[in-house]
């Protein structure tokens, strides 16, 4: 029996794992090593283990360079979602028909647009509020006109 010994950490210990790290191969005598033989099995096994870490790790690196490269692609390439809205045909009955959530999202535009035109860059919540009820309550009874047509025939602008 070959009297050479090697110390193996707590965490091998615990995970069952035979190849001691490269720092413990022939630091410490703890554990004997049954046979010349079987130790150069050992250090092949372990040899072979961490090629087989280090052919993984670049293929996880290959893999995330792609992924990255595929992201930074897709990003530069022009939006094709644009669309092109002329918010004066939009309707009081097409208004009135849509979901609440584009609703909001006209009522909003439009204001912005509208204190845009005016030189403000302050949104009065509160009148703002009361002039979208005015407007939907006027198109319910005037469903053929369109959206801005309202506002200026409520004289919310000129």
């Amino acid at each position: 029996m070959d009297e050479r010994l090697v110390q193996l950490s707590k965490s091998q210990h615990i995970r069952g794992y035979s190849c001691p790290s490269k720092k413990h191969r022939d630091i410490k005598i703890m554990v004997p090593v049954p046979s010349a033989s079987r130790r150069d099995d050992r250090s092949a096994e372990c040899a072979r283990h961490e090629v087989k870490q280090r052919i993984f790790g670049e293929k996880i690196m290959r893999l995330t360079s792609l992924c990255a490269a595929a992201f930074l692609l897709a990003a530069s390439l022009p939006s094709s979602a644009q669309i092109a809205l002329d918010m004066n045909q939009i309707t009081c009955g097409g208004w009135l028909g849509y979901s609440q959530e584009n609703r909001d999202f006209v009522r909003f535009w439009l204001s912005g647009y509208y204190n845009a035109a005016a030189n403000s860059n302050v949104l009065n919540y509160d009148a703002f509020q009361k002039n979208s009820a005015k407007v939907a309550g006027y198109c319910r009874t005037h469903k053929s006109q369109s959206l801005p047509t309202a506002i200026k025939n409520l004289g919310l602008w000129k």
